[in-house]
């Protein structure tokens, strides 16, 4: 069991800033251990700020693009152009404003049915672990597009499924706790006070077998855990030190 290490900012910039650098530095480490770097990315609206700022020319240029491998952590069946699609989204904050190499974006199609597309997803994904995850919360819970309410929550031979949101759009697909907990890295990122309760809850369920909440069952088997949360997401929470990158 990955003891999580929750590490603790005094506003969302800073917490976008040092997850930043965090996030670089693991990555150069991985592409100057093994050549390339298989990062699965977080949708939603709290990881566009970071996306944003690894665009910027001066930050983008630390990494070397030709060697990265980007995945998707979930996605919206909706079409890459419409407002909701997490990879339009990406693309707009980040890879329009990178060199990186098209063939090394992997994307979800958002527009098959969703059994169809974690099926494909499946086979884009492959065998091999995610080298590194970067994940979000919701306001209950919920992680990647895995809910409490999810029927395969706990699916253990899918790399992918397809899931429904209690939200519109309603029809998504995710990657699987089986596929979350292989990853050699995962980060989760958490702002906002509007979360305080639910990431102290999520706490205190982490690593227990009666847990409910998705984003407690992410439990990477060999890899690590880290959570970088702002101090009104963590108002609930003992305070801690910012981690190491080695």
């Amino acid at each position: 069991m990955s003891i999580p290490g929750i590490y603790q900012f005094p506003h969302a910039g800073a917490v976008v800033e040092a997850l930043l650098d965090y996030l670089v530095a693991i990555i150069q480490q991985v592409i100057a251990r093994q050549g390339c770097c298989r990062w699965a990315l977080a949708g939603g609206d709290t990881p566009r700020r970071l996306y944003h700022r690894l665009s910027r020319p001066d930050t983008a240029r630390w990494l070397d693009w030709n060697r990265i491998h980007l995945f998707w952590g979930d996605e919206r069946c909706v079409p890459s152009s419409h407002p909701q699609s997490n990879y339009r989204m990406v693309r707009e904050s980040l890879l329009d404003h990178v060199s990186i190499p098209a063939g090394n974006i992997f994307p979800i199609d958002g527009q098959l049915d969703s059994e169809r597309a974690a099926a494909a997803y499946a086979e884009v994904l492959g065998g091999e672990p995610l080298d590194l995850l970067l994940l979000g919360m919701g306001e209950d819970g919920h992680t990647a597009s895995l809910y409490a309410t999810t029927p395969r929550l706990r699916e253990e031979l899918r790399l992918v499924i397809a899931t429904k949101s209690p939200m519109p759009p309603t029809d998504r697909i995710s990657l699987t706790l089986r596929t979350i907990n292989a990853a050699r890295q995962v980060v989760f990122l958490v702002v906002g006070e509007h979360k305080a309760n639910r990431l102290a809850q999520v706490m205190e369920q982490h690593g227990r077998q009666e847990a409910t909440l998705p984003a407690a069952m992410v439990n990477p088997e060999s890899g690590a855990l880290h959570w970088f949360v702002d101090l009104a997401a963590a108002a609930r929470l003992p305070k801690t030190k910012p981690p190491d990158k080695d």
